[in-house]
């Protein structure tokens, strides 16, 4: 072998390549000393390199894979293996002896720094969501990892510092919770309420991430307790309670009363006014009401109010209207109070809004002292609250006799008639910015009409008024109904339109030709020009000839006299050849006040004849001149419109128009078959103008009308009810027995109200809500009688009465079958059936709402018979499955009761809430029982869970809750390994399974495994759950044992869980490791392909051994 600048050289081979065995290394990364590997789901991970490094000096490296395992082939030797990242902290593997057998669990244990977290709680009483340390509080609070990574962390009162809690949280994705009561009846509640004001992400804790802050701010809301009675002292359950805002700023709420008069609930930080209406008080006879304002704050005497309703002061209220004395009915009083009350809206001795009766009568009861009264959000009617007051004391009843002064609506439309002129408003014609005034000696009141010209004003009933109506450039106009410009208003509103008109203002203009030309040429087109001026399309006005048109030897000055709006001025020249000739057109908007002027520009334009078709019923094709009503035709050359008319013969010709694009639309109606049926004829056509005459030919078309009326015949349902009130169709139960709902069947009556020959029409049927796709629509063939899913109907006028096409009437023959009872849906207001007849150009639908009745059925799963509790205040929780089995949807009211001796001896449970639950399925409601807190006599309790429907159906479940024990029990012929497993030098898991035969779960038990006598083996702890009746296995990790027999004990720490007194609390075991000889490694090693390159014989060790690095 020689070694030369130009290769490796063998035998006088040049360039030789040499092939090694290698051995394998493989192994995992591991989570501290944990079996969870460092893997792809690992917070923050990312790819890392294994790098190796031999007694030479060569360097290795291999990539991590996603499942935190590993694997290099390298040359036999020694060597040192290390991670890529130092963020891992995972210590380097030394002397590392690899042979052509090669070596696996070389595992590394990856210890991530923890990253600091920090939490700031407060309550949000600046309602800013910004942290303010004055109002921090400090609730238990827990971490729970939602991954394999994290460390769950319980945190309370003793970890905060000045309010805030700073901690290292290892790596992981953890759920924040915040561990307090918020039920404001349970004795152990939050004195603020620990809801956050916004749902709070979970926190991601990540490998090299930035230290963690959380801001986290509550609802800021004080609990709030306290007592409600009645002038006797006595508590009533039935009282309903209330705290309002005085402000106005926040929603008032219920406050929830018990038995024994007892409220409790959260309340922001401000001032409230508790309220009770009226109610008669069954003890003392009285009606009694309140109003009692409290200070809501941090203060504790938020927690011992008392509340005690007085007896109301009666007001009897007599209502008629002023000066007609005529009574008024149906009105509502309100109360302000001179006291500092909040204001009251009359309401009866049972709480309930009252109105005046068919006398003009009402009694309200109001907080004893000083009221004025007025009648209610009413602005028909108004009560001056300086005149009518009502004084006195509890008990007292005062009358009240109040005049109102009554108020009616007067309103109506400014209209200028410029647009159809039939003296009535049209769309468009309203007048903006009228100025409308209404005056007499008490009442005076302007406003501009909006943009509708519509005006509106209360005034005082019977009353005459001056109403004026004012715009410059419009002539001034009155409303009147009794002549005189008066306008007289009795006791009912008026709703009335006024026309506004003006006179003719002056418009000119001048016109002058495009391009030079001589005298004698400027003088043949202009001197003697026509000049017409042509409305809007948008007016109903006559065209306008020029009153004057003078050439001056330069230019066409003209003028006329015309309504103001917008005008089309229209100029031809006066020697038009056979090609076309001079033409200007342009827009001149004519003001009401000073009327207009345009300047044009006459340039050469086109000569264009125009002659009109259509074809009737009887197929005769005529022209597009009516008898009574001429036709008209807009020219539309871009940014100009107008109307010209079409002669007696239907034509219009020699009309010059600027060159380039014109279009052509027109319009008639006219009366057709033996049906006399209106029809409409159109055309719309764009012609491009040139310097050469045109003829253009305008075909009109019949407006298609493919019009259908569609109604159900109540008369042919089968298997359902006609529902006349609601408008709806009722499926009745199946028949014979079955299940579910038998198919509907209706017919469909179908009238053709069009004006086609015939068309042919298909039916189609679609069904609303969440199980529409679940319900088969079904057609009869009117040939066949045979049922299928889709069917035609031929309508039509025909040529006349006596055609075959002509049919007006047919019908649709539909069933309906709804989806199984298992599927099938009931809504509240019923679904919608969407049927539709469809031409494909034109559709016609009708709605028909199905419904299907409710079926309630509701039922409790989930719980057990017999559950413990620990002593002392000890609280259990259970789930109960609220099932609704019926087909709609059903808002679940949900209670608890425990027996009555159970609530004297003062266990508590949990409060249930309503809810919506969708048909077919289920809420999980968790239950809470809590134990006397000290000296229970009562140690079994019987709580009832009952589910009540919407129709008032119910559903109770008992469970029996005990004061009861764990009784643990160490399984010691199952702890694992075995003898015959126990294999010494290989490291395992010893694993000690619990068995707990007690009434209660043992939650969060400690169990420590320790060696003993020579056992070198340290004490590892481990937390555990063992449910009641049930098995869980506590492991524990060890590396490897000499062969030889190893001694432990196990013991369990009941920590606060109450344990029986056969309850084991520990056990000694032996476990002899055998030794066990391993067998022969497998000689099928890899082979690796190493390019010695210059790196061989000569030198190359040398080299590699002199410190360089070769990397592979």
């Amino acid at each position: 072998m020689e070694n030369s600048s130009e290769g490796v050289t063998h035998n006088d081979i040049p360039n030789v390549m040499f092939m090694q065995r290698v051995g394998i290394i493989s192994g995992t990364l591991f989570v501290g000393d944990s079996d969870t590997r460092w893997a792809s789901d690992a917070p923050g991970w990312e790819s890392v390199r294994i790098n190796a490094v031999n007694q030479d000096g060569l360097e290795w490296s291999s990539t991590v894979q996603e499942t935190g395992n590993y694997l290099m082939e390298v040359l036999p030797g020694t060597w040192t293996l290390e991670l890529g990242d130092e963020l891992l902290n995972a210590d380097s593997k030394e002397d590392v002896l690899v042979d052509i057998t090669g070596l696996d669990n070389q595992n590394f244990s990856v210890q991530p720094d923890n990253i600091s977290l920090v939490i700031k709680i407060f309550s949000d009483f600046d309602n800013n969501q910004t942290w303010n340390e004055n109002y921090a509080v400090q609730p238990n609070i827990s971490l729970t990892a939602l991954d394999n990574y994290g460390t769950d962390l319980s945190l309370n009162s003793s970890d905060y510092v000045d309010g805030i809690i700073s901690v290292n949280v290892s790596l992981g994705l953890y759920e924040f919770n915040i561990d307090e009561i918020n039920n404001p009846f349970d004795e152990n509640a939050s004195q603020y309420l620990s809801v956050p004001v916004a749902f709070t992400e979970p926190v991601d804790v990540k490998l090299g991430g930035e230290n963690i802050s959380l801001s986290i701010p509550l609802s800021p809301k004080w609990l709030v307790k306290g007592t409600v009675v009645g002038s006797d002292g006595a508590t009533n359950s039935e009282i309903l309670l209330r705290a309002q805002d005085p402000e106005g700023n926040l929603p008032a709420q219920m406050v929830p009363v018990d038995d024994n008069g007892s409220f409790a609930l959260y309340l922001d930080q401000t001032d409230w006014v508790f309220t009770v209406d009226a109610y008669e008080n069954n003890l003392t006879n009285k009606t009694e009401i309140l109003q009692q304002k409290v200070n809501i704050s941090g203060d504790e005497s938020r927690l011992a109010i008392t509340l005690e309703t007085v007896e109301a002061m009666q007001i009897d209220v007599n209502l008629s209207k002023e000066e007609i004395g005529e009574t008024m009915v149906d009105e509502t009083i309100k109360g302000m109070s001179l006291d500092g009350f909040m204001n009251i809206t009359s309401t009866d001795s049972s709480g309930n809004i009252v109105r005046t009766d068919e006398n003009g009568t009402l009694s309200m009861y109001v907080m004893p002292g000083s009221w004025t009264l007025f009648i209610s959000g009413d602005d028909f009617a108004k009560i001056d609250p300086e005149v009518y007051f009502a004084n006195g004391t509890s008990g007292q009843e005062i009358p009240v006799a109040m005049e109102a002064q009554v108020f009616v609506l007067i309103e109506g439309n400014i209209f200028w008639d410029n647009r159809e002129q039939n003296n009535i408003p049209d769309p468009g014609e309203g007048m903006e910015f009228v100025n409308v005034t209404v005056s007499n000696d008490n009442f005076n009141e302007s406003m501009l009409t909006d943009a509708n010209g519509h005006w509106s004003f209360f005034v005082p009933a019977n009353q005459q008024y001056n109403v004026s109506c004012t715009k410059d450039g419009f002539e001034t106009v009155y409303y009147e109904n009794e002549g005189n410009n008066s306008f007289s208003v009795y006791n009912e509103n008026i709703d009335s339109s006024l026309e506004m008109t003006t006179g003719l203002v002056p418009v000119s203009g001048s016109v002058t030709h495009l391009g030079e030309l001589t005298q004698e040429q400027l003088t043949a087109k202009l001197d003697g020009a026509k000049v017409v001026l042509y409305p809007d399309i948008n007016l109903d006005y006559k065209p306008v000839n020029a009153s004057t048109a003078t050439f001056d030897g330069n230019q066409l000055n003209w003028s006329a006299s015309v309504t103001p709006g917008t005008w089309i001025v229209w100029v031809v020249e006066a020697n038009p050849d056979e090609n076309g000739g001079g033409v200007a057109i342009g827009t001149l908007e004519a003001s009401p006040t000073d009327g207009g002027s345009v300047n044009l520009t006459m340039k050469r334009g086109g000569l264009i004849d125009i002659s009109t078709e259509w074809t009737d019923f009887n197929l005769v094709e005529r022209p597009a001149s009516l008898e009574n009503e001429v036709v008209e035709i807009e020219v539309d050359i871009g940014d100009t419109r107008w109307y010209l008319d079409l002669s007696e013969e239907g034509d219009l010709n020699d009309i010059i128009l600027p060159t380039g694009s014109t279009r052509l639309a027109s319009t008639f109606q006219t009366t057709q078959h033996a049906m006399g049926l209106e029809v409409e004829y159109y055309v719309d056509r764009t012609v491009q103008i040139k310097d050469d005459p045109l003829s253009v030919e305008l075909i009109y078309n019949l407006r298609s009308n493919s019009t259908l009326s569609l109604s159900v015949d109540n008369s042919s349902l089968k298997n359902a009810t006609h529902n006349a009130t609601k408008e709806w169709y009722v499926a009745q139960d199946g028949t014979n027995g079955t299940d579910g709902y038998d198919a509907i069947e209706m017919v469909i009556d179908v009238t053709y109200d069009g004006n086609q020959l015939t068309e042919i029409f298909s039916a189609s049927a679609s069904m609303s809500g969440q199980d529409g796709a679940n319900w088969n629509f079904e057609f009869k063939n009117a040939s066949t009688a045979e049922w299928s899913d889709g069917t035609e109907l031929s309508l039509g006028v025909g040529a006349n009465l006596t055609d075959s096409l002509h049919n007006l009437e047919g019908q649709i023959h539909l069933r309906i079958t709804p989806p199984g009872p298992d599927t099938v849906i009931a809504l509240d207001n019923g679904r919608v059936l969407n049927f539709a007849l469809s031409t494909g150009a034109a559709t016609t639908p009708l709605q028909v709402n199905i419904s299907i009745p409710a079926v309630y059925d509701v039922n409790i799963s989930g719980m057990e018979e017999r559950i413990g509790v620990g002593q002392n205040g000890k609280s259990v929780s259970f789930n109960a499955i609220f099932e609704n089995n019926g087909n709609t949807e059903d808002t679940l009211s949900a209670s608890t009761e425990l027996s009555s001796n159970c609530e004297e001896d003062g266990w508590s449970h949990s409060h249930l809430s309503a809810s919506a639950v969708d048909p077919r399925a289920t809420d999980t409601v968790r239950v809470t029982v809590t134990s006397p807190s000290a000296n229970a006599t009562v140690n079994s309790c019987t709580l009832g869970v009952t589910v009540k429907s919407e129709n008032g159906d119910t559903y109770t479940q008992e469970i029996t809750v005990e004061i009861a024990t764990a009784n643990l029990e160490i399984i010691s012929e199952q702890i694992t390994p075995l003898n015959s497993d126990a294999v010494a030098g290989k490291s395992g898991k010893i694993i000690v399974p619990i068995r707990n035969t007690g009434l209660l779960d043992a939650v969060g038990i400690e169990v420590t495994l320790k060696g003993i006598v020579e056992t070198e083996y340290s004490e590892q702890k481990m937390t555990l759950t063992v449910p009641n009746n049930d098995i869980a296995y506590a492991e524990f990790d060890y590396e490897g044992f000499e062969g030889a027999v190893q001694r432990f004990e196990v013991t369990i720490d009941p920590r606060d869980v109450s344990v029986s007194e056969d309850s084991q609390n520990s056990i000694k075991f032996d476990r002899e490791f055998a030794n066990v000889a391993e067998g022969e490694e497998s000689s099928l090693l890899p082979f690796v392909i190493v390019i010695l390159g210059g790196l061989v014989i000569f030198g190359g060790y040398k080299v590699a051994k002199s410190g360089s690095k070769k990397r592979f």
